[in-house]
């Protein structure tokens, strides 16, 4: 017994030992930097941490002198409820030092933005994005070469062909769920806004519509889930691709816990649906048939294109593999449904918020949409640049509610960046990140009222109605505003998403508005407030969510 004490007690004596030595040459490699540091005694990435970070928190922020201060930047998602407030203290560029290594955290937008265009010198931290490659290599988990060839083949499905098949199922979605608002009292705002985002996917991405409140739709023969309801389950809690490890799913359904043999049941289903559906475009390819121009067939079709190229025999292959496209195609599903359901959820409760904003983008649906009978039939080319005011609620409501607040670059040899008219060298090994909260948060390029959510603020010319038209988006500082990164690597789906919000947001204010069902002997204002309360107490779980939603209720009104 006496022994098993002392090798326990060695062992952590040992541990933290090793800690200290590893936060101490840390630390030595951050002062060549030149900028401000923050010390942890532990990484925030340790797995003990994140398993016990709940429970320690409060006893160690109530430790004397400050000693557990670094519980601060160390929780999950920290800068979501500081925006700016760690970068005013520290600076525009700091380097949070631990055991584990160097984080860089950026909230200068001229230092971003040279970091997300030089993609060569800032890369992307593979070995972050691996864990999600569960079909396969996709454009966001790969570098170098691949990189280039994934980017070739998915570009060109988003394109402005696409973008109308967009337009019109996002619309054709939005007057359902509308009708389903309108006719139930009790809803959850996030997850039909999550329903739609999804179908707007597989309609005019994957060429497979479902009703809103589908009742009919039925899986597969051989299946138990429909596509939509395994591509659902397999995103819904993304976090169990990335901490079991992948022979878990080689084992039988039957053999594991409820929940995640439901999950894995969910994704093999998933990858079967994948493979038949890209055997059956590539299928159709072969044949000449005529295609739906959405996502899949577009990148089957590119897909061939390339590794037909006579080039091709020399470069070796051109093209996309099964698994990549497989790969591929469940990034574009995840990436792209997660932003635009979390920014519509957003809207819609800051909508309640704050009616005098509501009313203002209602003015511009009314007037663009002047004399329409039905707003199915809707051109996209015609109408969509003109809702600037509907495409400025998704461009604020990201600025302060992006889904994912980090954009994670690293260095593998040192690079230098320009900072305040003088050059620093970043330390190979080092994990950089734009700050895309701060960054979107700092009153620099965003004025004091940062914090606010307005709108209006992204029009150059706000008028009345009869003005509509000369009104014009304005362009932010560059480097200072990335919630769909920027550079080489920007977001491919970003013009999708926006389609899709603008066409959802248009629907919805035509001819109702949103407000919130005070409680018993609450004001007006007083329930606007819980509303705003509610929607700033949100927190990551993968991606930022409100975390009590359903505390409000909300109603469509005929306006």
């Amino acid at each position: 017994m006496a022994f098993l004490l002392l090798a326990a007690t060695s062992l952590v004596v040992f541990y933290c030992l090793n800690n200290l030595a590893a936060l101490f040459k840390n630390y030595r490699i951050a002062k060549t930097v030149g900028v401000p540091i923050v010390i942890s005694p532990i990484s925030p990435h340790n797995g003990l941490w994140l398993a016990l970070q709940s429970f320690l928190r409060r006893p160690l922020q109530s430790l004397p002198f400050g000693l557990g201060s670094f519980v601060r930047y160390n929780r999950q998602g920290w800068n979501y409820n500081d925006k700016f407030k760690m970068h005013a203290e520290h600076g525009k560029i700091f380097i949070h030092v631990t055991p584990g290594g160097n984080e860089m955290f950026v909230a200068d937008a001229a230092a971003s933005d040279q970091i997300l265009s030089r993609r060569k010198d800032f890369l992307k931290p593979i070995d972050m994005l691996e864990s999600v490659d569960l079909f396969g290599k996709s454009l966001a988990s790969v570098d170098g070469a691949d990189w280039q060839r994934h980017r070739r083949i998915t570009a060109p499905p988003f394109n402005e062909r696409n973008s109308g098949l967009v337009w019109c199922e996002s619309m054709r979605q939005a007057v359902q769920m509308l009708q389903y608002w309108t006719s139930h009292d009790k809803k959850s705002i996030p997850h039909d806004t999550a329903r739609l985002a999804l179908h707007v996917l597989t309609g005019a991405g994957f060429g497979m519509t479902y009703q809103f409140r589908g009742s009919l739709d039925v899986p597969g023969k051989g299946f138990r889930f429909t596509y939509r309801d395994a591509l659902d389950i397999a995103m819904s809690d993304v976090i169990l691709l990335m901490v079991v490890p992948k022979i878990v799913y080689s084992l039988p359904s039957g053999c594991l816990p409820e929940k995640l043999g439901k999950y894995k049941a969910a994704v093999d289903e998933f990858k079967r649906y994948l493979v038949d559906m890209v055997d059956a475009a590539k299928a159709r390819a072969v044949l000449g048939e005529p295609a739906h121009p959405d996502l899949l067939n577009t990148l089957v079709q590119k897909s061939q294109e390339a590794d037909q190229d006579l080039k091709s025999e020399a470069q070796g292959k051109n093209g996309l593999s099964d698994e990549e496209i497989y790969g591929n195609l469940f990034m574009f599903s995840f990436a792209g449904h997660e932003t635009t359901a979390n920014a519509l959820a957003y809207s819609v409760y800051l909508f309640a918020a704050f009616p005098e904003m509501q009313e203002w983008v209602a003015e511009e649906v009314r007037e663009v949409l002047a004399g329409q009978e039905s707003i199915e039939t809707l051109e996209y080319e015609v109408l969509f640049p003109r809702l600037k005011r509907c495409f400025a609620v998704m461009l604020e409501t990201l600025r302060l509610y992006s889904p994912v607040l980090f954009v994670p670059k690293c260095t593998d040899s040192p690079a230098s960046l320009k900072f305040e008219g003088r050059e620093i060298t970043v330390p190979p090994k080092t994990h950089v990140f734009p700050n895309i909260v701060a960054l979107q948060t700092n009153p620099e390029y965003w004025g004091q009222d940062a914090l606010d959510w307005k709108p209006t603020r992204w029009i150059s010319r706000p008028g009345s109605k009869a003005d509509l038209d000369q009104e014009e988006l304005i362009t932010p500082v560059k480097g200072s505003y990335i919630p769909w990164a920027d550079g080489p690597r920007i977001c491919p789906g970003k013009k999708f998403s926006q389609v899709e919000f603008v066409a959802v947001i248009a629907v919805l204010l035509w001819r109702h508005r949103v407000e919130v069902v005070p409680k018993g002997g609450e004001s007006r204002e007083e329930a606007r407030k819980r509303v705003w309360e509610v929607v700033e107490d949100s927190g990551t779980k993968f991606t930022l969510q409100m975390r009590r939603p359903e505390s409000v209720e909300l109603r469509f009104v005929e306006g």
